[in-house]
């Protein structure tokens, strides 16, 4: 018995082109557990259809002169090609019942075909040697793997909550014309020094109470406050058409 790979369809198709007649075995369980099985006539298009379909589960062999496509049980429906003309004939007249010599059962495969010389005996036939043997080919090289078609299951994910939009540090104006901004943990005083002709900044945040004072540093302009410091952007704006608007 050679075990055939269940993917490799071009040289399934290849063999079922060379076959004289497939035989369809269906089961169907009784009420004892037991079951009865039917025998038809087939194709083997239907053979190359039902591998597709189940491609996961299937099992792929040759058996002497005949092509086995089944199901992973014994019960599954398998499908049976048979090599040898006589041998199609002898199990169709004993299996299907109605069979006649007489009917057709010329099969085409409508699917790619590789090209097998003619030999004598099934198992010397090199189109034969089990397609999941290394030193024959790379695996995957002459293989159609056919994906099957399935409804898609809708997925259930939960609404996302909205992200929250982070504060926006608002730049208070103080009644001596300075301003005040709180962010981040850090309350800041922004002054101006008409003895110095500076902008003061007066910083109170944790690292300035651990050193027992407040942060302050001075700066020629607003222009140059902004730039040191993102959330203090805009102040200068704030100061047009004011007496400090000129520093």
């Amino acid at each position: 018995m050679i075990t055939i790979r269940r993917n490799a369809f071009k040289k399934i198709s290849s063999i079922l082109a060379t076959s004289k007649g497939v035989l369809f075995c269906s089961s169907s369980m009784r009420i004892d557990d037991a079951y009865d099985t039917d025998y038809r006539v087939s194709t083997a298009e239907e053979a190359l259809e039902w591998l597709k379909e189940n491609q996961s589960e299937a099992r792929v062999y040759l058996d002497g002169n005949k092509l086995v496509i089944s199901g992973p049980y014994y019960f599954c429906d398998h499908i049976t090609a048979y090599l040898d003309e006589a041998d199609f004939i002898a199990e169709a007249a004993r299996l299907v019942e109605g069979f006649e010599v007489s009917a057709p059962v010329a099969v085409e495969v409508s699917a790619p075909v590789v090209e097998v010389a003619a030999v004598e005996t099934v198992q010397d036939s090199p189109a034969l040697v089990a397609a999941n043997d290394d030193s024959y080919e790379l695996k995957g090289a002459n293989d159609d793997v056919y994906e099957i078609e399935r409804d898609p299951e809708p997925k259930v994910t939960a609404p996302r909550s909205p992200k929250k939009a982070a504060p926006v540090a608002m730049i208070s104006a103080l009644p001596d014309g300075g301003f005040y901004l709180e962010s981040r943990g850090h309350k800041m005083t922004l002054t101006f020094d008409n003895n110095l002709n500076l902008w003061e900044m007066h910083t109170d945040n944790a690292s300035s109470r651990a050193w027992r004072g407040l942060g302050v540093r001075f700066f020629d302009s607003l222009e140059e406050v902004e730039r040191s410091y993102k959330s203090w952007r805009g102040v200068s704006q704030l100061t047009e058409g004011t007496e400090n608007n000129a520093h």
